[in-house]
C-alpha cells in the first residue's frame, strides 16, 4: 500500500517528488497516474469454509487510506 500510495501521491509517478497538497492542478484526474485494479471482487471462496478477502477489499483500503491522507478522491 506504501508504494502504490508514493506513486500516487507523486508528480508523474517519480517517487520522492511529492505533489503539492494545495495545488489543484497537481490532482486532477489527468494529472494522477493511472490505478487499474484487475478484479473488484471484495470476497471470495475457494476451500478454506470461510469467504476470503479479494482486490477489491485492497482497493477499498487503499481508496480510504488515500483519501484520508490526502483529502481527495483517488481517479
Amino acid at each position: 500500500m506504501q508504494v502504490l500510495y508514493d506513486v500516487v501521491a507523486s508528480r508523474d509517478g517519480v517517487v520522492g517528488q511529492p505533489k503539492d497538497m494545495d495545488d489543484d492542478a497537481q490532482w486532477t484526474e489527468d494529472a494522477q497516474v493511472p490505478v487499474y485494479f484487475s478484479n473488484p471482487d471484495l470476497l471470495w471462496s475457494n476451500d478454506f469454509p470461510e469467504p476470503r478477502f479479494g482486490q477489491g477489499s485492497f482497493q477499498a483500503a487503499f481508496k480510504a487510506v488515500f483519501r484520508e491522507t490526502t483529502g481527495r478522491d483517488l481517479h
